[in-house]
């Protein structure tokens, strides 16, 4: 999708697009907020940066979450929140090619074997029903959407702002194709606006991109929904369904290197039937980075 982007967004007059110029090694410290249908969420944890033949590993590290649901999260707290701890804890890392786009997915090992545990205490089932459990979560569909969450971080950071042109108040448009999980893919309108310098900083960037979907997207995204709902064993006819959705992404980033200091992606999807009326999903997650231990 980002090559396309490229290709189809206006060329502007501008000496400097933005770069992909990571470190080679180091830990950036990251502040994450974040909420998901009005359940809120404070995390910080490390992304851990490495370099072997010109390829970037990036590895989360130091996971600890903060706030849950408002409230300061304790031992006593910890679990009750096993789950969510330890899917945060065990993120598989990532490398980055020189184009600034997620090449490949680390293990999901370390995953697997800390959450088949907790799931199989979660539903009173014994020992020997773990190789159940590990074959009914380690699908296809779930790495596709591990892979897919991790692109998404990732671009929300530095992936969708490798290449933009833009000078201050200008803005591109392009008609992308994206790839889904269950294969084909999803026609999008991609938005992109250079919104200035933030709080009169020459040195920093914003910059925002709309992802909206447009009404010939509708039939595709259906039939995904029928799919993913065969798939995991749910009695859903999305055929009938009226749905929106889109996301929106903004960053202020050093436009000399592509490091963001900020960067926050929101979305929403929205479906209505006369069978159950209109019912509506948000989310958010906002970060800020710190690349003082960093080269």
């Amino acid at each position: 999708m980002r090559l396309l982007l490229l290709v189809l967004l206006p060329s502007f007059a501008f000496a400097a697009p933005i770069p992909f110029s990571w470190p080679s090694s180091g830990a950036v410290g990251v502040a994450v907020e974040s909420e998901n249908n009005g359940q809120l969420r404070k995390a910080t944890h490390r992304l851990n940066l490495s370099t072997a033949d010109g390829v970037l590993t990036v590895a989360y590290a130091d996971f600890a979450l903060t706030e849950f649901g408002g409230q300061t999260v304790t031992p006593e707290m910890e679990p009750m929140l096993a789950p969510v701890i330890a899917a945060s804890r065990h993120v598989p890392s990532f490398t980055v090619g020189t184009n600034g786009q997620v090449a490949e997915m680390g293990s999901v090992e370390p995953l697997l074997r800390a959450l088949v545990p907790i799931l199989r205490d979660r539903q009173g089932a014994p020992p020997d029903a773990e190789p159940q459990i590990r074959q009914m979560l380690d699908t296809p569909l779930f790495r596709a959407g591990l892979r897919r969450a991790l692109e998404d971080d990732w671009n929300a950071w530095a992936g969708a702002w490798v290449g933009i042109d833009l000078k201050p108040g200008e803005t591109g448009e392009a008609q992308v194709q994206m790839p889904v999980p269950t294969g084909g893919a999803l026609p999008m309108t991609i938005h992109v606006e250079h919104l200035g310098s933030p709080d009169g900083r020459a040195d920093r960037v914003r910059l925002r991109m709309t992802t909206a979907y447009p009404p010939e997207a509708m039939p595709q995204m259906k039939a995904l929904l029928a799919e993913l709902s065969a798939q995991l064993g749910a009695d859903a006819r999305p055929q009938d369904w009226t749905l929106s959705a889109s996301s929106v992404v903004e960053a202020v980033l050093d436009p000399l290197t592509g490091r963001p200091d900020s960067s926050r992606f929101s979305k929403e999807f929205a479906v209505s039937h006369e069978s159950f009326g209109q019912r509506r999903r948000a989310e958010w997650k906002a970060w800020t980075f710190d690349w003082s231990a960093t080269n």
